[in-house]
């Protein structure tokens, strides 16, 4: 999906099975994409945050709490400052 140039957004999981999110990350970049990228991962550690920087991670999000509390805020920030859209989570909004 990140190959066909249809794809805004990538929000990995670490815990992929087989490669682990990180490789799929390398992946994507050694494609020369640079779609911005979200990390999800349930053992943030100083390496982890260390190998995301390297690739260029917008945002690396602590896994374990529903994806509505963990994900959604991250991606708007990510929304407002690499697309300049301003998508407020209003009342309801899920």
């Amino acid at each position: 999906l990140a190959a066909s140039g249809s794809m805004h957004v990538a929000v990995v999981d670490e815990e992929l099975p087989g490669t682990g999110g990180l490789d799929v990350l390398r992946r994507i970049r050694g494609l020369g994409l640079e779609l911005p990228c979200l990390l999800v991962s349930n053992r943030v550690d100083p390496r982890l945050l260390r190998d995301a920087l390297d690739l260029n991670v917008f945002s690396v999000v602590e896994g374990g709490l529903p994806a509505a509390e963990m994900i959604v805020p991250v991606l708007l920030r990510l929304i407002r400052r690499v697309y300049h859209l301003d998508w407020g989570a209003a009342a309801g909004m899920n």
